[in-house]
């Protein structure tokens, strides 16, 4: 007969798996958090960084942009 276990033990079971799952996750070179999104970006050669650290380079990047063309360049 198949036996379900107790809330606790499928939650342990589910933890459990989601840490095997992490550890898998590759990790942002810039911050070091692991990078859980579908997606990662390579801004620099051999750089993987997560959504949230590319998306902070590039408004730096538009920022700089911005700053070029008010000089007039």
């Amino acid at each position: 007969m198949y036996e379900i276990g107790d809330n606790y033990t499928l939650f342990e079971q589910h933890e459990a798996e989601e840490e095997r799952l992490l550890a898998r996750c590759p990790t942002c070179d810039r911050c070091g958090e692991k990078i859980t999104d579908e997606y990662g970006y390579e801004i620099e050669p051999g750089e993987l960084w997560c959504s949230e650290c590319a998306e902070e380079w590039l408004k730096d990047q538009r920022k700089d942009i911005d700053e070029m063309m008010e000089e007039g360049w």
